[in-house]
Parts: structure tokens; C-alpha cells; sequence
């Protein structure tokens, strides 16, 4: 089987925050050269480049258990909502002073 260059990173829940390029076999999922953890490609898009995961600072939210709890990264704070049954909601916000619900950023509504 051929071997080629991933982009992967750590899924391990610890927080390694592993990320990097591996040489692999094609189609199998290496452990996480940090500390041994489960990894997962990091997909390019077509602009070839990647949005940073990483929330700066972190955020904490305070109504999700008895104490806060600070996610550091989008996928930490997804992967929590989703295990415990939550769902972020998103509120739409009009332009002020237009008397309309449109955004110069909402191109469609689906």
C-alpha cells in the first residue's frame, strides 16, 4: 500500500493540541505522535488554508453544568454540546436604523 503526507491532528480529549504532518500508509489512522491519542485529517479547502480551531483565551460558558466550563477550541466546545444533548443558538440581527431584518451579510435564506 503507498504511503503519503497527512495533515492530521489529535482528537484526544486531554487537550494534547497536536497538529502536524505525518507519513502514513494510505487509509489508516496513525496514533498521535504527542501522546499516543486518536488523530483525524486536517481538510484543506480550496482556498488552501485552514480556519484555526483554537479559541484564544478559551471561552467559558456558565449555564452548562454547577461550574463553567472553558472550551479552547471550536471542536472541544462542538463535541461537548453534542454529547450532552445542546445546540448553540444562532440569533438573526438586522441592520440598525433600516427598519428591515436584512444583513449586509446574509446573501440567501434557505
Amino acid at each position: 500500500m503507498a504511503h503519503t503526507h497527512y495533515d492530521e491532528y489529535c482528537l484526544n480529549e486531554n487537550g494534547c493540541g497536536w497538529t502536524g504532518e505525518i507519513f502514513v500508509e494510505a487509509g489508516t489512522k496513525p496514533p498521535c505522535p504527542t501522546c499516543g491519542g486518536p488523530t483525524d485529517r486536517l481538510w484543506i479547502g480550496k482556498s488552501a488554508s485552514v480556519v484555526d480551531d483554537t479559541i484564544l483565551g478559551g471561552e467559558t460558558i456558565e449555564n452548562l453544568s454547577i461550574d463553567p466550563i472553558t472550551f479552547h477550541s471550536r471542536s472541544e466546545k462542538k463535541r461537548y454540546l453534542k454529547e450532552h444533548g445542546f445546540r448553540e443558538k444562532v440569533r438573526h440581527v438586522g441592520n440598525v436604523g433600516e427598519g428591515s431584518d436584512k444583513s449586509e451579510h446574509t446573501t440567501r435564506w434557505f
